[in-house]
């Protein structure tokens, strides 16, 4: 690994915030005394914009010596790498009419996980950039119907070995996204979980565990008011079971993932309280507890890739405050130098294929 990473076992981007979450948000500024800034528009015409990847994909390159970042610095958004250096940008595809954001860096060689639509037809796409500067379209030829944000092909994440990643697709079914898992090498695929639209599960709410066996939905039935299910991709049937709901009144329940050992869901709720707290959902035993608590909504739990560190998101007044919490020395990791903003985190993974 290069030296300017050899320190850095986060990659903290402040300003811009990356992934997306099915929680609302509640918090309004209550400070209404405070004078808002001013800016010219020459302020918005003249900056540029950096954004991480997928929250689910690799910021860091295999070598650890790039970063993967989307940037409108040439006037359309395109997917950069980026190097320790000032100017050292390499682009990576797009061009006047279409726009290929970066989602990951594969764990092992140089290739791309790039995503776009083609001259703005409004169907999304993932596609390989191969390590000579090709790019292998992972949409099955056809026509496919449009029909709302979440059309075409979404990216998930990776399985934790890097043998293997996990994208959503409209294609069967303009309403619904269907789960599948492509092979890293071969790009072969197949389909893990149907979706209905009886009982529909929006994608944002498809929470993978990191060995690919369990699959975490939320099912919506107000703003306010979340079931959790749980499928087992490894049985016969792979048929949502319920495991969390409310009766009389309004609840949130909703996933952000797995603990690292894939035993226990991490999920959000404000059934003990005014606020979302994450608490551990454990698949063999159903017993709940909490995990991190705060006077605000927690609305994401993290763990980095050897489960040392967690990271925990908080909308503190609409505000984002991220805390990272040391598993192994029992403390929080003091993260006062950051500037004021939102800010994004990436860790960088201890899978096959990383230094």
């Amino acid at each position: 690994m290069s030296s300017w990473l050899k320190s850095l076992s986060f990659l903290i981007f402040a300003t811009a915030a990356c992934g997306e979450s099915s929680v609302p948000d509640r918090a309004a500024s209550s400070d209404e005394n405070q004078a808002p800034a001013h800016y010219d528009a020459a302020a918005f015409l003249e900056s540029d914009t950096y954004l991480l990847g997928h929250a689910g994909g690799h910021a860091f390159s295999p070598d650890g010596s790039r970063i993967l970042v989307n940037s409108d610095r040439s006037g359309v958004f395109k997917a950069y790498a980026l190097g320790p250096e000032a100017e050292q940008f390499e682009s990576f595809g797009g061009d006047a009419l279409n726009s290929l954001y970066g989602v990951s860096w594969f764990p092992a060689g140089p290739r791309i996980l790039l995503t776009g639509d083609r001259g703005g037809n409004k169907h999304n796409s993932v596609f390989v950039r191969e390590p000579d500067g090709s790019l292998i379209d992972l949409t099955p030829p056809g026509d496919y119907e449009v029909a709302g944000q979440e059309s075409g092909l979404r990216f998930l994440g990776w399985r934790n070995d890097g043998t293997a990643f996990y994208l959503t697709s409209t294609e069967r079914d303009p309403e619904v996204a269907d789960l599948y898992v492509y092979d890293a090498t071969s790009y072969e695929r197949k389909m893990l979980f149907k979706n209905s639209r009886e009982l529909p599960f929006p994608t944002r709410g498809f929470k993978l565990s990191p060995d690919g066996r369990w699959l975490s939905l939320d099912f919506h039935h107000t703003r306010y008011d979340f079931d959790l299910y749980l499928v087992d991709l490894e049985s016969a049937d792979r048929e949502p079971r319920l495991i969390l709901t409310s009766e009389g009144r309004e609840v949130i329940h909703t996933g952000y993932g797995f603990t690292p050992d894939s035993q226990k869901l991490i999920y959000g709720t404000d059934a003990t309280g005014e606020f979302l707290e994450a608490r551990t959902y454990d698949i063999a035993s159903a017993e709940t507890a909490p995990l991190v608590e705060a006077d605000w909504d927690v609305v994401d739990v993290a763990f980095s890739a050897d489960g040392r560190y967690r990271l925990a998101t908080i909308n503190v007044d609409a505000k984002f405050e991220t805390r990272i919490f040391d598993t192994e020395q029992d403390r929080l990791i003091d993260l006062s130098f950051m500037p004021e903003g939102r800010s994004a985190i990436h860790v960088l993974p201890k899978v096959a294929g990383w230094r």
